[in-house]
């Protein structure tokens, strides 16, 4: 007998999606590494470009409307010329998203008083009024775009932050929130830190402070305090403040604030939520597509979501109504339809037909445990398994993990069947890989539950935080060096 936990899932039925809120999306991406005048940064190219790769493909934002300036790209001129295009080109059903990461300036005033500028990768150190931008800048261009929302994200330490408030409506106390404040304009800024504070960078982080839990919050759900599916710039700045401030040891705490005084939100909702079934596995694998891989304190299993607990009648039924079969099969009963793997633990000598219900409980992978607590960073991948160059594999039972030089699970994927594409109908495997730095060397297994057997991969993986690889339209292959017994 073999203990199964239950599954948490949250059914995320949005009852507003992106195209519900926004007509078009615009994103303005600076990263400046080296500068001409002042001291060199390490990681704000790449931040910048795995910001653009989020927004893209998590977040609905059209390659074609996203535009990026960085290092010698990123000059006093071309920053203004951008700023200036982005805001006239939003229309008053779109949003606009600016990040920039580099150097801030903060400059004190002879009356009291500061003015905060961002430093181009020309801008003077010595001459901020005529080679950096004026934080006041932002806040004149929030006025002139027709944007419903704009949001400033800005890995930039400096003073002189022209706000008029920070918090717009009470969430928990605001009737229908998110369709109110979807309806309000918003211009909402936060920034990395303030006049007295640098901005934190590691090189076992591979980011900055402030851009590598941008990317945690964003993506894994995290600043999405209230698990609604939504992730509201409020939220996220609360998360960030949160976290930065303990990720750099108090070095530096984000500003949150409103740069008008519009109670509006700029919202964030994940597209993995919105096309792949809206189904969200917490305490599991992160996403259930169609069939999920969970894992408890001993055993590994495979159930099938599309049937759960259905009957046997009610399964034909749904797969008469799909046309599975022209006609009802001869012989049809309680006990026509069920599981016909001998490998599987539920198998059934006495049925006829297998009705995908099979589940197989992998006693001989105990050890495979996919520790979610146990590692700090994480990288994502979405792939495919390939037997002899040419055959996918993926079927109820089968296993697809990471594991270290030490033979530790470092990743446990989930089963995805994507309702469109190149790879509409077939199975994938989406998984989160776990890290304590970067460089790790990993390797993969893959447990083909059809032949109860463990199959070797051939290709490896150097651990990058953060990283993202693969999608559900070209996901990453990897091949079975086995050859299937």
């Amino acid at each position: 007998m073999y203990k199964i936990l239950p599954i948490l899932l949250f059914a995320y039925s949005l009852a507003v999606t992106t195209k519900d809120i926004y007509d078009n999306s615009y994103a303005l991406i600076i990263g400046i590494d080296k500068y001409e005048n002042v001291s060199n940064l390490d990681y704000a190219v790449k931040d910048a470009n795995s910001i653009t790769t989020l927004l893209r493909d998590n977040f609905n934002f059209p390659s074609k409307n996203i535009q990026t300036l960085l290092n010698e790209e990123a000059t006093y001129s071309n920053i203004r010329n951008s700023l200036s295009e982005i805001s006239s080109s939003a229309k008053a059903n779109d949003r606009v998203l600016i990040y920039f990461a580099g150097h801030g300036m903060t400059k004190d005033l002879p009356d009291g008083g500061e003015m905060g500028y961002l430093l181009p990768v020309d801008g003077i150190k010595d001459n901020l009024y005529a080679s950096a931008i004026p934080m006041n800048d932002l806040k004149d261009l929030s006025y002139m775009s027709k944007a419903k929302h704009m949001l400033f994200l800005v890995d930039a330490c400096y003073g002189g932050l022209a706000a008029v408030g920070k918090r717009g409506l009470d969430a928990t106390n605001t009737t229908n929130y998110i369709k109110k404040v979807t309806n309000i304009k918003s211009r909402q800024i936060i920034t990395a830190g303030g006049k007295a504070e640098q901005v934190i960078e590691k090189p076992e982080w591979g980011h900055s402070a402030y851009t590598m839990n941008l990317l945690r919050g964003l993506r894994s759900g995290l600043a999405d305090s209230n698990e609604d599916g939504y992730i509201t710039a409020d939220e996220l700045g609360d998360y960030l403040t949160e976290r930065v401030t303990i990720d750099s040891d108090n070095q530096q705490t984000p500003q949150s604030r409103r740069l008008t005084s519009h109670e509006g939100e700029f919202i964030f909702i994940n597209n993995q939520y919105e096309q792949y079934g809206q189904n969200q596995v917490k305490h599991g694998i992160s996403i259930d597509y169609g069939a999920i891989i969970v894992t408890d304190n001993s055993h590994l299993y495979s159930t099938d979501s599309n049937w759960g607990e259905i009957s046997v009648k009610d399964r034909l039924k749904k797969r008469l109504d799909e046309k599975s079969w022209s006609e009802e099969p001869i012989g049809f009963g309680e006990g026509y339809f069920g599981c016909t793997d001998s490998s599987a633990s539920n198998f059934n000598p006495d049925v006829y037909e297998d009705d995908g219900s099979c589940k197989y409980n992998a006693m001989n992978f105990s050890s495979w445990k996919d520790c979610l607590g146990c590692y700090e960073f994480i990288a994502t991948i979405s792939s495919a398994i390939i037997m002899n160059n040419e055959e996918l594999l993926g079927d109820n039972g089968d296993i697809f993990a990471a594991f270290d030089e030490a033979g530790n699970v470092r990743g446990i994927a989930g089963h995805i069947v994507p309702s469109f594409g190149n790879y509409e109908g077939k199975t994938l495997y989406e998984m989160t890989l776990r890290s304590h730095a970067e460089g790790d060397l990993l390797s993969f297994k893959y447990y083909d539950a059809s032949i109860n057997k463990v199959l070797d991969i051939a290709e490896k993986y150097e651990f990058i935080i953060n990283d993202i690889l693969g999608d559900f339209h070209h996901p990453i292959e990897f091949n079975i060096v086995n050859k299937k017994k």
